[in-house]
């Protein structure tokens, strides 16, 4: 590793991985630290143990179910669609063969591309129907974020990780329900524990309603992001890390 990366790691209060790095502020005695510490380094391992690692992991970690939710309205269109229909295929890409997906789409209607099932039966078929899908019509933010919870609620594995993203890049204008008949029925029927679904909400630029898309996450102690269309491939690789 190059030692100015390590000494900048240092800054950060990081031990730099290079033992012949002296250390410095904030990694002293003044902050609690004592500098004769560890005596015993375990090494690095090599590649080939690494990657046993990882492919363990990915064998041993709970599968996840989700069900991505993205808005499909008038106000998608241009670079907006077509950068969120090229990262919704990047981010299956991400998922393990064992999690399962659906994908909801929402504009003045609601069409599902498919049922909550395993990506090593519908991987290629979702990765070939979402570079299809086009824009148009209004917003029903509201009554697709609870089709989303009714569809993993009652088809998801409570022995999997649960989890909803939605993406949205505007207000609601045709949800039958209003934000808090949403936030009632998804506390009325919602867990505590740590398997609870998990509603991660996505404000894709700057006209989406940012406070309900928040207020959406809230509900089940999910996380919200504010993404563009650049962004938007590093907040769905951050969301997989979730999982």
């Amino acid at each position: 590793m190059k030692t100015n990366q390590q000494e900048q790691a240092i800054q950060y209060g990081f031990r730099p991985a290079d033992s012949s790095i002296p250390l410095g502020f904030p990694l002293d005695s003044n902050h609690g630290v004592d500098i004769n510490k560890p005596q015993t380094v375990l090494e690095v391992p090599d590649s080939e143990v690494t990657i046993a690692i990882q492919d363990l992991w990915s064998q041993v970690k709970k599968p996840v179910d989700v069900v991505v939710v993205m808005d499909t309205s008038g106000s998608m269109q241009g670079k907006k669609i077509s950068t969120a229909r090229e990262r919704l295929v990047q981010f299956i890409g991400l998922l393990d063969d064992r999690d399962r997906i659906q994908v909801i789409l929402f504009s003045t209607e609601i069409i599902s591309l498919a049922d909550l099932s395993p990506l090593s039966e519908n991987r290629e078929e979702l990765q070939r129907q979402v570079p299809a899908v086009s824009e148009g019509g209004g917003t029903r933010l509201f009554d697709a974020t609870l089709e989303a919870y009714k569809a993993i609620k009652a088809e998801g594995n409570t022995d999997h990780i649960r989890a909803i993203v939605v993406l949205s890049d505007g207000m609601d204008t045709d949800s039958s329900i209003q934000i808090e008949d949403l936030v009632n029925k998804i506390e009325a029927t919602g867990e505590k524990s740590g398997t609870a679904i998990k509603i991660f909400t996505i404000a894709f630029g700057n006209d989406a309603n940012k406070e309900i898309l928040r207020q959406i996450s809230e509900i089940t102690g999910g996380r919200h992001y504010q993404s563009d269309p650049d962004s938007i491939y590093d907040i769905y690789a951050e969301i997989e890390t979730f999982f």
